[in-house]
């Protein structure tokens, strides 16, 4: 190949990392130190949970199938973890695998965790509440028993659909966005029948803010990645 006699020095082509603005590597730094805070956050828990999980195995007051269900959870989070750290630490590097161009954008790949680790947690919470295992009081047994099978159809859809458009999107598939649009529209559906139809909760007015909180943040997050697909559908990145 021949040299171009106008082409600037090596010296002075700007590298990948120069090429990153101080407001965009600030973003990525701090996205990474809480990605790691988090994913430690994960690693104490799930911890914790392999150890309780193979403790009621051997115990007879809990079901095995309960004990096994909170096992594997607890081994998928802890497997999740572990990768979030390293993605953490990446980003906190600022350094980037040869092949990282032609990988798959690290939002995508945390929203299919999200949706994964909120799929597990859902059926867990499930399995623990109908089998009668976790403590309750009179008022809410009552509560859950009142919540009907509309409920129950709702939040399964709600998790399923969120499920799908996290695989879907990690695929890079367009319909992730019309999946996303429709869980939009069915998460409110969920939170007004909650609120108003079910009945009175018997928990704290802190239990109830902080649910509300979670409630509203799960919102924002479904929000944000929808927008993110649309961005990444008009760049021609879904198919």
């Amino acid at each position: 190949m021949e040299n171009n006699p106008y082409a600037p020095p090596s010296s002075q082509i700007p590298t990948e990392e120069a090429k990153t603005s101080p407001v965009a590597r600030f973003f990525q730094v701090l996205a990474g130190v809480l990605l790691i805070i988090f994913s430690l956050l994960i690693l104490i828990i799930s911890i914790m949970g392999v150890v309780a999980g193979i403790r009621h195995l051997f115990s007879d007051t809990i079901q095995n199938a309960i004990a096994l269900a909170q096992l594997l959870g607890a081994v998928l989070f802890l497997v999740l973890g572990i990768w979030l750290m390293k993605v953490g630490i990446r980003l906190v590097s600022g350094k980037k695998k040869p092949e990282e161009a032609n990988r798959k954008p690290i939002w995508v790949k945390l929203f299919l965790i999200y949706v994964s680790m909120g799929a597990i947690g859902m059926v867990y919470s499930y399995l623990i509440m109908s089998s009668g295992t976790l403590p309750m009081t009179p008022e809410q047994r009552a509560y859950f028993d009142n919540l009907g099978m509309l409920y129950y159809l709702l939040i399964f859809s709600s998790t399923l659909l969120n499920l799908a458009a996290g695989i879907t999107l990690f695929r890079l598939r367009a319909i992730a966005v019309k999946l996303l649009l429709i869980s939009l529209i069915l998460n409110p559906i969920l939170m007004l029948y909650t609120v108003f139809i079910s009945g009175y909760s018997p928990a704290s007015s802190a239990e109830q803010i902080l649910s509300l909180i979670s409630s509203l943040v799960g919102m924002g997050i479904l929000i944000a990645i929808f927008l993110y697909s649309l961005n990444l559908k008009k760049q021609g990145k879904l198919t």
